[in-house]
């Protein structure tokens, strides 16, 4: 059985992975709606990959014996003033999430639950590749530009996103 204080914090991160999704599509229809597709398609893959993330969480609370307790989810912004800034959200949050795994493995560390760390470890590294992701697209967002067709080109790349 998991320490009542690890199981709630899990169970808080199920919400925050959910939120994630839900977050990303909502700025998947962000750019459905300027018909930038790409775009869109990349959030539609990164919301997909959170609601696994969220899933990971729940199967191991659930093989856990713990209880699993859903909570409502927040409404994400919905509109942007610009492309970079949809990302620099997207970075933002991706750190408060990596900021929250982190905790949850000094927890796990504090009250010696192995096995908890052994899962969390997972999700330290897949935090490294969250950030560098969006990293990624901010840099070449500030290399190209926003418009044209460098704007195409990077639609068209982030479409390709398996």
């Amino acid at each position: 059985m998991l320490p009542k204080k690890l199981e709630k914090e899990l169970n808080d991160q199920v919400n925050l992975e959910y939120d994630s999704a839900w977050l990303y599509l909502q700025m998947e229809q962000y750019f459905a709606a300027q018909n930038l597709n790409g775009f869109a398609h990349f959030f539609a893959k990164q919301a997909q990959e959170e609601g696994k993330h969220a899933r990971k969480f729940v199967e191991y609370l659930n093989e856990r014996n713990s209880k699993v307790v859903l909570g409502a989810l927040t409404a994400p912004k919905a509109t942007y003033k610009t492309i970079k800034e949809v990302f620099e959200a997207a970075l933002k949050h991706e750190q408060f999430i990596t900021a929250r795994i982190e905790k949850l493995m000094t927890l796990a560390k504090e009250t010696k639950d192995f096995s908890a760390e052994i899962m969390l470890q997972w999700f330290v590294t897949e935090q490294v590749e969250e950030e560098n992701s969006m990293t990624k697209v901010l840099d070449l967002l500030e290399m190209v530009g926003t418009h044209g067709p460098s704007l195409m080109m990077l639609d068209h790349q982030l479409g390709s996103r398996e």
